[in-house]
């Protein structure tokens, strides 16, 4: 089971229900905070709460991102070298989903720093895609992290999630 914790602005474009005390997330990257950007073209922005991994997808169809977030989650750990093994365990615990008010500071200040790195992305290489984008963020220094890489930090995650 997961959590997505959404911003204000997104649950609102949402219109879903939401639980005001959910249950832990039973997945290696913990809830996943979400909000959205009215970029061109507008996409999501989530980030996971234990390595800070940054997903960006298309914001269209927004009622829909919990069902394409393990998707496109899948695609960007797999090109970080995660294995089949520990990747098949995260996205089965991905599949029930849970929707939640954010509750944590230090991941609104994280998603505030990868909304402005995301925009500029766009802006500056529109031939980039979704993946990419994602990607190039994970290669970022997150200050909670100790300056740390979120690409490192899930690397690290995932090689102890299979022992």
């Amino acid at each position: 089971m997961v959590v997505i914790r959404g911003t204000r602005k997104l649950l609102a474009r949402m219109q879903c229900d939401t639980v005001s005390d959910p249950p832990p997330s039973t997945t290696t990257l913990g809830d996943w905070y979400a909000h959205i950007l009215f970029t061109k073209p507008q996409v999501v922005l989530c980030v996971s709460e234990h390595g800070r991994l940054p997903i960006v997808m298309p914001a269209r169809e927004i009622r829909t991102v919990a069902a394409r977030l393990p998707l496109a989650a899948a695609r960007v750990l797999v090109a970080l070298g995660i294995g089949r093994d520990v990747l098949e365990h995260e996205l089965t615990a991905m599949r029930q989903v849970v929707f939640a008010k954010t509750a944590s500071r230090s991941m609104l200040s994280t998603i505030n720093d990868f909304a402005i790195a995301t925009r500029w992305a766009l802006a500056d290489h529109p031939e980039m895609t979704f993946e990419d984008v994602s990607l190039e963020l994970a290669e970022t220094p997150v200050e909670p992290m100790n300056y740390d890489h979120p690409a490192a930090v899930v690397r690290r995650l995932f090689s102890t999630a299979g022992r």
